[in-house]
């Protein structure tokens, strides 16, 4: 399953375990962790079908590519 715009607002519509995002982004996880450098957001896991597992901000998921095919660094 994609994570989807909304037609209405056109802002990202909530995503759960399972889902995937329109670059492939799978998303395994929802901490409860706070993100070290966005003070809203919570981090998330993710996992990439071709490099495995990394951490990214939960306001990120719906355009995150991996970091191994030109997205910004996972979170350590």
């Amino acid at each position: 399953m994609f994570s989807q715009l909304s037609p209405v607002y056109n802002v990202a519509m909530p995503a759960n375990p399972g889902d995937q995002n329109s670059y492939g982004q799978v998303l395994v996880e929802k901490t409860k962790d706070r993100s070290p450098n966005h003070p809203f957001a919570t981090v998330w896991i993710l996992r990439c079908p071709r490099h495995g597992i990394y951490k990214a901000n939960s306001c990120d998921f719906h355009i995150r590519k991996c970091p191994d095919e030109g997205g910004k660094p996972g979170l350590l």
